[in-house]
């Protein structure tokens, strides 16, 4: 926090949703650890990064000697991942300044909205497939093989049919709620929906375990070059890693250690949580990513404010913590639950009764206390919250983050 020359305080600046921030003055004395500003630099030019990425890989040749004419290639493009349109515009440069040719690539896309040839030359992406994952459509879905405990892998055919997979991934901390590691661009995203369904119960929430599965998976594809890229604020990307896949997790795991692994000296009895970034980053999964890093630094009986610009509605098992006192039946359905929005709805029903939750988003204030959330309707109401607290965290892009406290 900054004073002006007459001792007074001064506000400081915290970015949420898509272009907003937040103007906050917390009191110096109170201010924990403030994580509003970290040292990133993102990337001038993405699709230059991916490109050189690619033709200069970890522990691999580069693409252009590793895929030969004919060759079927499928990118598999992980929802989510900042600047998607440039980066798979780098990669397409890369596969054609090689053996391959625009008929040649399909990419495989697990969300219609998103616009992820938008960057790529028209005359090219005419000749490209984009294909959009049904996993409910088991005429889309191949077996692959079964796990070594005995599950079958299902996976989308244009994955199994192809002669180079290339998943594109977002390297997150392995501690990360939901992250399956390098592969989880590969499976469960574009498994069928039993398996996918599975992943998002809040029973699946062990990383080590969704990582070995989906290692697993991408081992028995025979996938062995990935392309991961290290987030960094406001959707942008600080790093491109291309290659081996091992050779990748190593250097990326440094990479977001480094970047997202922060620490404060105790816990606080606020924290103020930001997921900045645009429209594809306000989901649910991203609240509850943010919710999990703000956990591990508020004190049991402190605040969590999440400043979000979220408009998409509660999922099935949001709509479970609507019931004023949750009853083990409540709290078995929401552990159970298949829904895409389990793993949020645990935290919260974790949550209910030990510390306070508040949410600034576009959602209806109804649709938000109904959750046992409080609802936050405008900026200024967070800026006043924070002037009367006595210890606080400002933590931007919390979807990111892993922090921790040094007193745990």
């Amino acid at each position: 926090m900054l004073l002006n020359h007459a001792g007074e305080l001064m506000s400081q600046q915290l970015r949420y949703g898509d272009g907003n921030h937040l103007e906050l003055a917390v009191p110096p004395v109170a201010v924990v650890a403030d994580w509003t500003e970290l040292p990133f630099e993102p990337l001038s030019d993405t699709p230059a990064a991916v490109a050189a990425a690619l033709h200069d890989p970890l522990d691999f040749p580069s693409i252009s000697l590793a895929t030969i004419p004919g060759d079927r290639i499928a990118i598999a493009l992980e929802n989510a991942v900042p600047q998607a349109d440039q980066v798979l515009a780098g990669v397409v440069h890369a596969l054609l300044s090689g053996a391959a040719s625009p008929s040649e690539i399909t990419v495989l896309v697990a969300d219609d909205d998103a616009d992820v040839a938008a960057a790529i030359p028209s005359d090219v992406r005419d000749e490209m497939r984009f294909v959009r994952h049904h996993a409910e459509e088991q005429d889309e879905l191949a077996y692959l093989a079964a796990s070594a405990d005995g599950e079958p892998i299902y996976l989308n055919r244009e994955l199994t049919d192809a002669d180079v997979v290339l998943p594109i991934g977002v390297l997150r901390d392995l501690d990360s709620l939901g992250y399956s590691g390098v592969y989880g661009s590969v499976f469960p995203q574009f498994a069928d929906a039993r398996t996918q369904k599975r992943f998002w119960s809040p029973e699946s929430r062990d990383p080590a375990r969704r990582k070995q599965e989906a290692d697993e998976a991408a081992w028995l594809l025979g996938a062995q070059f990935t392309i991961q890229v290290a987030p960094a604020p406001s959707g942008a990307i600080v790093r491109v890693l291309a290659g081996d896949c091992r050779a990748v997790e190593r250097e990326g795991a440094s990479i977001v250690r480094s970047l997202w692994r922060l620490q404060a000296p105790r816990r606080a009895k606020l924290v103020v949580a930001a997921v900045d970034g645009p429209p594809a980053l306000q989901t649910w999964d991203n609240v509850g990513r943010a919710l999990h890093a703000a956990m591990n630094v508020a004190d049991d009986d402190g605040a969590i404010v999440l400043c979000t610009d979220l408009a998409e509605p509660p999922g099935p098992a949001l709509q479970r913590l609507a019931s004023p006192e949750l009853t083990d039946e409540d709290l078995q359905a929401i552990r159970t639950s298949d829904s895409p929005d389990a793993m949020s709805a645990a935290l919260l029903a974790e949550l209910r009764g030990r510390s306070h939750v508040y949410l600034l988003s576009q959602l209806d204030e109804n649709d938000v206390e109904d959750l046992g959330i409080g609802h936050v309707p405008q900026p200024d109401d967070v800026t006043h919250l924070s002037q009367r607290c006595e210890s606080c965290i400002l933590l931007g892009d919390a979807q990111f983050a892993s922090p921790y406290a040094a007193d745990n």
